[in-house]
Parts: structure tokens; sequence; C-alpha cells
């Protein structure tokens, strides 16, 4: 299962489409009071997160679940709508395990889908 963080409906749309043709789960979700209801009943496969998230500080959310004994070990992979290296230094630094332009993101997210899922979901 996927677990994007991410409250642009249209990108959210289009991740939820490529999970599909990948035949893997995506939820969606863009509070972070969901985001950990979600991960006290699941073991996401991988963690989606946008860095434009308006709806709660995606930083300090990573932070949070890169040192967090439950989620640190998930994989994490951070992604912003513009290329802002200073925001893409900060995602790092904050533990997130990849980061990348949304450009590179969207063009790789089949990929990235099919790299980081356990197993098919029908």
């Amino acid at each position: 299962m996927i677990l994007a963080v991410i409250n642009d409906l249209f990108f959210q749309a289009k991740i939820e489409g490529a999970a599909r043709a990948e035949e893997a789960v995506c939820l969606a979700l863009g509070g972070e009071e969901e985001i950990d209801a979600v991960l006290l009943e699941q073991n996401p496969d991988v963690l989606f997160v946008d860095l434009g998230v308006s709806t709660l500080d995606a930083l300090a959310l990573i932070r949070k679940l890169k040192h967090s004994v439950s989620t640190k070990d998930i994989p994490l992979l951070a992604f912003t709508h513009h290329v802002r290296e200073d925001l893409l230094r900060e995602a790092k630094e904050a533990g997130a395990d990849l980061v990348l332009p949304k450009s590179v993101f969207n063009q790789r997210l089949n990929e990235l889908i099919r790299y980081y899922k356990k197993t098919p979901q029908k």
C-alpha cells in the first residue's frame, strides 16, 4: 500500500491512477491525524510526501516519521511543485530517503510504485 500525503486533487488522481495501473493500493491523505490513524492500523510499503501540502508542515511530518521506531524504516519519497533546491535539501536533512522535483517524480511515478510495492493488490 502506498500512503500519499497530498492535497492537490489533480496530482492525487494521477498517483491513484498510476497505483491502479501497477496493481497497488494508494491511500491519499492530507491531515496529520488521519495519517497517524492509518499508520497505527497499517504498514505502508512507501510514503509519498508532497512538500507543498498546505494542510500540515511536511518537513515536521518527515522528521516525526523518520524518528519513530514504528515508521522509520518505511521508505519516504518527498517531492515539491518547483525545483526548489533549498526545500529538497531540507527534506533530505529531515530524513526523506529520496527527494525529487515534482516533474521528475511525475515522470518516474510508475517505476517508483513498481519498485516500492511489496505485494500486488487486486
